[in-house]
Order: C-alpha cells, then structure tokens, then sequence
C-alpha cells in the first residue's frame, strides 16, 4: 500500500452513520508496524491536500484512525518500542503539520474549543482534543519511554508558536496533561508562553501550567 492508497483508505468514507473503522466487517491494513507508521507520517504531512479533495467528516474520521487509540491500532505503535525511534518520532514530530497546515484555519475565537465548543468529528474538536485522544500523557513513568516522552512534549510545545487561538490553546490542553509526569517541562514552557498570549489564553494557560485543565 503506497500513500495514495492510504489516503485513500483513511478518508474516501460515507459521512452517514456508524464511523467506518466501527463497522462490523472493517479490517485494518495488512502491514507491517514500521509500515503503518511511516504511512501515518506522510498521512500527517500530507493533510493540506487531503483536507482539499475530502469533506471536513471524512478527514476527521482519518485522522481520528490515527490518533485515537479506540479507533484503530496505529496509534499505540507510536509507543511501540518494537519499532525504530527514529521511525517513531517522525511521526510524532509531523503531527505538528497538521496543526501548521490545517487546524491554523481555524478562526480567532471561534476557534476556541472551550469557548464555542465543536461539533463532533469537526476540525475544531480535532484541533482541541488531539492531545487527550493521543494514547500517552508520561503516567506511569517509564524509562524506556523517556526519549519519546520528550519528542511528544517538544512537540506539543513547538505548536505553542503556532500564531492561532485554536493551535495555542490545544498545546495548552495538552501540556496540561502532561503536567503530573513531567512538571518543570510543562512550566518552562507555558512561561515562556504567556508574555505573548492572548487575553482569552492567559487563565488557561496558568490553569494548565498546574495541571488544572479537563
């Protein structure tokens, strides 16, 4: 299966009904883990163009395959020490186009999850529960882990440069999560936020610095 073939897969979908990879009968790519993974990197790099041919449902229910662990086994091998690091931090690291190359459409205020809320399986509810629906927020502590650990919270921070509401309050959300596992990091990195962010960010920002988000 090449990329086109994956997209493909991922995003050519009824929008009516139970979400494909709930269907009785659907069966998950035949690949090989590094496979899998290295496909759900270009998926991630290549959003912009998907998002250009395929309805808003269509992408989020694609994206949703590979992000959220209850919708597939992709996202667990993000984890999957089995699979090369390097292999596995490409992908972690491209999940930041997405942020970059689609979510930043989202506009000002509107773009605020808490605020205005999102329909399901909308860019906006994507862009603001990415980090819940990633399947590891540092609990329980694992050596093993560590290395990823950190590229998943370099990550989440660098979309904190992002110059969109919608973006910046994600990456908030996020590193709030992260807060019980890895504290001095989340604090660092909202600190140096907070001098440039907005009004409608400055509470949640100090909320998540403390781990106080939902």
């Amino acid at each position: 299966m090449d990329i086109a073939e994956f997209t493909q897969y991922l995003y050519e979908r009824p929008v009516d009904g139970t979400e494909w990879y709930f269907c009785e009968g659907h069966e998950d790519p035949d690949l090989t883990k590094d496979q899998l993974v290295k496909l759900a990197t270009l998926a991630f790099m290549d959003v912009a163009k998907a998002a250009s041919k395929f309805d808003e449902k269509q992408v989020c229910m694609g994206l949703r395959y590979l992000i959220n662990p209850s919708c597939g086994p992709i996202p667990y091998l993000y984890l999957d020490t089995s699979v090369d690091f390097a292999i596995r931090s490409k992908a972690i690291v491209s999940m930041r186009d997405v942020f970059r190359n689609l979510f930043v459409n989202l506009d000002g205020e509107y773009g605020l999850y808490r605020i205005s809320g999102g329909l399901p399986l909308s860019y906006r509810e994507m862009c603001y529960m990415w980090w819940d629906m990633f399947p590891r927020h540092g609990v329980p502590s694992r050596t093993d882990m560590e290395e990823t650990d950190a590229v998943i919270c370099q990550t989440i921070e660098s979309i904190l440069e992002i110059e969109n509401l919608a973006c910046q309050e994600s990456a908030l959300h996020g590193l709030g999560h992260w807060f019980s596992s890895r504290p001095d990091e989340v604090v660092r990195a909202i600190e140096s936020f907070l001098p440039r962010a907005s009004i409608n960010l400055k509470e949640y920002a100090i909320d998540a610095m403390q781990g106080r988000i939902q």
